[in-house]
């Protein structure tokens, strides 16, 4: 009930949608990043998050629940562990060529210790991500490593050598 009509001015704004969920530090040595999916700002936010952490030399990279999202930013994080040329992941399609895509050059976290954690919602981006980390040991049998290591206190898991796939026992 108003007698007159009421005018009113709406101004549209931008909300953002957050990929990272979360960043801290599980303990001195190791991380924690939550990624929900993979949209145009995940690296983006990923390289934030991972810099906010400081020196770790441990990372659980959460992608449990992650749905996927855009194969640039799959590719991109993927690379972020892989040394140069490691195979990241090829597509094949009836009306697109082949395309191979390896990584460019060494990846910023080639030296710590990183788990993938995924579950059965996982999907698409995701698996190419912990695919790609968990293959790319293969690639390189010279560096295979086969040992168990403690990630952080909480956390036990089995260490597939440099390339970094974790797997838990």
């Amino acid at each position: 009930g108003e007698a007159v009509p009421r005018i009113f001015g709406m101004l549209r704004d931008r909300i953002p949608l957050e990929t990272v969920d979360a960043a801290y530090r599980i303990d001195d040595r190791t991380g924690y990043i939550r990624v929900n999916r993979f949209g145009r700002t995940t690296m983006e936010e990923f390289r934030r998050a991972f810099a906010s952490l400081g020196a770790i030399d441990g990372l659980l990279l959460d992608l449990r629940g992650n749905s996927g999202g855009l194969l640039s930013q799959a590719i991109e994080m993927a690379a972020f562990f892989l040394p140069a040329g490691a195979r990241i992941v090829s597509t094949e399609g009836r009306a697109v060529g082949s395309r191979v895509f390896d990584a460019p050059r060494d990846g910023a976290f080639l030296r710590g210790r990183l788990a993938v954690l995924v579950d059965e919602a996982s999907a698409s981006a995701s698996e190419i991500v912990a695919g790609a980390v968990q293959v790319a040991q293969a690639v390189l049998p010279q560096v295979l490593a086969c040992e168990r290591v403690e990630l952080c206190s909480a956390c036990a898991f089995r260490e597939y050598g440099l390339c970094k796939g974790y797997v838990p026992f």
